[in-house]
């Protein structure tokens, strides 16, 4: 087995405060990510800690090296509300997202049990052609994709992510020398034959979080997930906006999405015009 790597020593700052809004842009918009410290606090991690494990586990019983992931979190759970009230995360997703005026994008939650497969290699953007689907008409946009709370902390061992520097930027490629095979999980390495692990390629960056940081990175930054070696079900959850307004395409709402928009409290409300839900 390939040693798990350890955090990387970058010529570069990548961890802020939450009060640094203009270097967490500046570093997003020029590697493609930005981590910021201490931004909930341990009653906000508790409360969704305990939303996802009743929404996605509810009867405990995930099998051994499985996963499940809940879209649209945010109609299943009131937790991530809580991060509606929090002014210095709507700050930091208004200076990312570059609109003063927001509307909730995408929410999702995960749970990955001990031994769950690595996460292959990919980007969530799906712009550059026409929607054919909402989720990619969701993704179609150049706000960040990532807005994740790591909520037992994020590193390798934890099945914690991981992202490639700069490689939102327009016309990234793989380093040279590098292929990735199919499946997206390892590297033919140009001269050698025996594959190397997907984490072992110049430009990879696991990120080491604690339950309280935020995970920001950008629309088409390539980001993977590492096996969980525990010691116990990784949690975590995001919640992404885009510029108050519809997608690209008009999409009528979800029936779900009409039932959240019927019943949240007036806090959450403005964040909801145009709000579609996910069906796919």
């Amino acid at each position: 087995m390939n040693p798990l790597p350890s955090k990387p020593e970058l010529p570069y700052r990548y961890e802020f405060q939450p009060n640094e809004l203009d270097e967490i842009e500046a570093c997003n918009e020029a590697h493609g990510f930005a981590l910021v410290k201490g931004l909930i606090d341990d009653v906000t991690v508790n409360a969704l800690r305990t939303a996802v494990k009743e929404v996605l586990n509810p009867k405990n019983d995930l099998e051994p090296r499985a996963s499940r992931t809940g879209h649209a979190f945010v109609e299943n759970s009131d937790a991530l509300f809580l991060l509606l009230q929090n002014e210095e995360f709507l700050a930091i997703s208004r200076k990312v997202t570059h609109s003063e005026d927001l509307t909730i994008n995408r929410s999702a939650a995960i749970v990955r049990n001990l031994g769950s497969a690595i996460v292959s290699w990919h980007s969530d953007w799906s712009g550059g052609k026409q929607p054919e689907r909402l989720g990619q008409a969701l993704n179609h946009g150049e706000w960040p994709s990532g807005l994740w709370f790591y909520l037992n902390g994020s590193c390798p061992k934890r099945g914690g992510l991981c992202i490639m520097e700069d490689s939102h930027k327009l016309g990234w490629t793989w380093p040279k020398g590098y292929t990735l095979n199919a499946g997206g999980t390892t590297f033919t390495r140009e001269g050698e034959e025996e594959p190397v692990a997907f984490h072992e390629v110049p430009g990879c960056i696991p990120l080491f979080t604690e339950p309280n940081d935020l995970i920001v990175f950008a629309a088409r930054t390539y980001h993977a997930a590492f096996t969980n070696q525990g010691p116990d079900i990784r949690l975590s959850v995001g919640l992404n906006f885009r510029p108050r307004g519809p997608v690209c395409i008009e999409w009528e709402p979800t029936p779900d999405a009409v039932a959240l928009i019927g019943r949240a409290p007036d806090h959450v409300q403005p964040f909801l015009h145009h709000y579609t839900g996910f069906s796919g």
